[in-house]
């Protein structure tokens, strides 16, 4: 039934990993368009498995096929696929000119996509301005709508910099960075030999009581490591360990 093709469709777009990977989702999305018609959720699973290996240009395609089909009208969720696919490109004019777009259409600049020209920064290597739009969130900019200043290209326009204009709201908690953001500029700052950049980012991490997963750890770590301190790379490690026999969790119990 078509229930089933595309909840299994949508699954396989979850569960997508590597790039060279997209071939299947392509075959199964053709395959469904041929034996069930167009339906505007093969084309937003397309898009979503793009999104999670970073194909912009691909999830930018389809996107444009869904909307030459007159199938439906995309909600923000789809726009911001195609912004995440970008930003995990590390492609930051190409999210700014995605977040015009959903401007022009109606839907107003927020947490998901702040976070996502964090992480576009991040991937980039442009500590400065992702650390620009980290300490931004950190203060609640976004609260009283200020925007904020952002090097890019303009949708359909000239280079320059972008004032992209932030949703007004009076919760603080509109724009604070989210795990994946923020541990993209961790693990960032760990493969450009920043070590201690990687160091103070982590401990913030941990006073603001963040989510710290096995990743963030071993990041920090290879930051110490990939610099030659050895003994402050161990010191993280017993700390791991001690951290995770006191908390009985498996998630943390790194390996020996």
């Amino acid at each position: 039934t078509t229930m089933l093709r595309t909840v299994k469709l949508n699954s396989m777009a979850g569960e997508i990993r590597f790039a060279e990977d997209i071939q299947s989702i392509r075959d199964e999305c053709k395959a469904c368009i041929d034996d069930l018609g167009e339906q505007p959720i093969v084309y937003k699973c397309w898009i979503k498995a793009c999104a999670k290996v970073a194909l912009a240009e691909e999830a930018e395609e389809v996107f444009n096929l869904l909307i030459s089909k007159n199938l439906q009208t995309p909600g923000i969720k789809v726009y911001g696929k195609v912004a995440e696919a970008y930003a995990k490109k590390g492609d930051p004019d190409g999210v700014i000119r995605w977040i015009g777009k959903m401007q022009e259409n109606g839907f107003k600049h927020n947490r998901i996509t702040q976070n996502l020209l964090l992480l576009a920064y991040a991937q980039a290597g442009d500590f400065e301005t992702a650390e620009s739009i980290l300490d931004s969130m950190r203060r609640g900019v976004g609260g009283g709508g200020e925007g904020i200043q952002i090097k890019g290209e303009e949708s359909g326009g000239s280079g320059g910099d972008v004032v992209v204009q932030q949703e007004s709201s009076g919760d603080h908690l509109e724009f604070l960075p989210d795990y994946v953001a923020i541990t993209s500029l961790l693990h960032a700052y760990s493969q450009a030999d920043q070590p201690k950049k990687a160091y103070q980012l982590f401990r913030r991490m941990q006073r603001d009581r963040m989510h710290v997963d096995l990743y963030a750890w071993h990041s920090v770590m290879d930051a110490w490591v990939r610099a030659g301190e050895l003994a402050k790379a161990e010191s993280i490690f017993e700390e791991l360990k001690r951290l995770a026999r006191n908390s009985n969790s498996n998630d943390l119990m790194p390996n020996e």
